[in-house]
């Protein structure tokens, strides 16, 4: 980063149902909140750990949320790991 600022990027999955391609083309990916304040049709799918987006470490890990992976660039902000015995639907 030439401007000298803190930062951390890295690459992440997410994944969705293919259905919902073209709403993230539009729109990008976006929070819940962000969504209604634009007014983005879309289907919620669950938020345990409240409203985000959803990312993997790990290409496989997830998989289970949709037919379709998106590979992101994430800038480190506001980060929560979770333990994978957490999760109900890990391979």
């Amino acid at each position: 980063l030439r401007q000298r600022i803190n930062g951390y990027i890295d690459v992440g999955y997410h994944y969705t149902a293919s259905t919902h391609m073209a709403n993230i083309r539009q729109h990008g990916l976006l929070t819940k909140k962000d969504r209604d304040s634009q007014r983005v049709n879309s289907t919620l799918h669950g938020s345990v750990f409240g409203d985000g987006i959803y990312t993997a470490n790990n290409p496989d890990n997830f998989s289970s949320y949709g037919n379709t992976g998106v590979l992101v660039a994430r800038l480190t902000g506001k980060m929560v790991r979770v333990a994978r015995s957490l999760l109900s639907n890990t391979k």
